[in-house]
């Protein structure tokens, strides 16, 4: 008769084993990675020739960057037509190439964004 003594390595191992793969089943089914709070999202805008591109929606907190890809220097300017706002939430100088630091919309409303060097580029930005 085998002594039950030499299959005590194999019992410990194998379960050593289911508790291994035990953990790695409740690691799997804990939530996920907690996901940035409602309003932090940060979005792009990429200045092509003379345009901004398509008007947006965005939510309160969120924030844009401008990419100047256009060859050309631009502004980032809060108003229409190429003319500032009375009191511009944002004017900022662009070179080619270069882009804006993020600006945060953390009011709602409707923002508008033109470029003075070339009044015919607009944007509306709607912060939800």
């Amino acid at each position: 008769m085998p002594d039950p003594r030499s299959n005590r390595p194999v019992r410990s191992l194998v379960g050593l084993v289911l508790v291994l793969v035990g953990l790695m089943a409740l690691a799997a089914c804990s939530s996920p990675a907690a996901s940035p709070p409602a309003g932090e999202a940060e979005h792009t805008v990429t200045i092509t020739s003379s345009s901004f591109g398509d008007d947006f929606t965005i939510s309160a907190g969120d924030s844009v960057v401008f990419v100047n890809n256009a060859g050309r220097n631009h502004t980032v300017t809060n108003g229409v037509n190429g003319e500032a706002a009375a009191d511009p939430l944002f004017d900022i100088q662009v070179a080619d190439g270069e882009s804006t630091d993020p600006i945060v919309f953390d009011e709602p409303g409707t923002y508008d964004v033109t470029c003075t060097i070339h009044p015919s580029m607009q944007l509306t930005i709607t912060v939800e």
